[in-house]
């Protein structure tokens, strides 16, 4: 519907990865911040044309985010709803190491739920803290679309080429397919709107 969803960008030398962008109100001031709690900014603050500023870290367990202090463009225009992002979900072999830091660097609550780690602020959830495999994937923050119907994008997902990684799981409230999409090889994961 015209809103902003994501952006896609490229690099001559890059090898495809998802980057999660925090909004912050003083770029300068987070990235002190997360040299202080054990991150590393390896693309200081840089104003892109009249649109806000950015950076790039890289956390303490070896996961890439940005940071974007908007100016003219503030991010997305939908969330939550089918055909947008609902989720993010950092996958390391240390939650509670990658926890500590993004509390501290988001002001983000957090709260356990099974073996994952959920940020909040307020009452609103926003991301997860999940153990991964390092066996298996890289440290990473995956996004999760909603989505209203997993079997007719796992269609989509095999025409286009990407592969299911897992067929569709229960959790807390829906149901969520994973796949790897083709040129990247990334993860992303869908989750249907409802179960009904």
């Amino acid at each position: 519907n015209g809103e902003p969803i994501l952006g896609i960008g490229e690099q001559a030398d890059g090898h495809g990865v998802w980057v999660t962008y925090f909004t912050t109100d003083d770029i300068q001031a987070t990235c002190q911040l997360i040299s202080e709690q054990g991150g590393q900014v390896f693309f200081p603050p840089i104003q892109i044309m009249s649109l806000g500023w950015m950076a790039l870290v890289v956390d303490p367990v070896g996961a890439l985010h940005g940071l974007w202090q908007p100016l003219d463009f503030h991010g997305f225009g939908v969330m939550y709803e089918p055909n947008s992002l609902g989720w993010f979900d950092h996958v390391s072999e240390d939650t509670h190491l990658a926890g500590k830091y993004y509390q501290a660097v988001l002001d983000a609550g957090s709260m356990e739920e099974g073996e994952m780690k959920i940020l909040t602020r307020g009452e609103q959830w926003f991301a997860s803290i999940s153990h991964g495999n390092s066996e298996e994937q890289s440290a990473q923050w995956m996004p999760v679309y909603v989505v209203d119907s997993l079997d007719r994008i796992k269609s989509k997902v095999r025409d286009l080429g990407g592969e299911i990684i897992i067929e569709e799981m229960e959790v807390p409230g829906s149901a969520i397919s994973v796949f790897r999409e083709p040129v990247m090889k990334r993860y992303i994961t869908v989750m249907a709107a409802s179960t009904s």
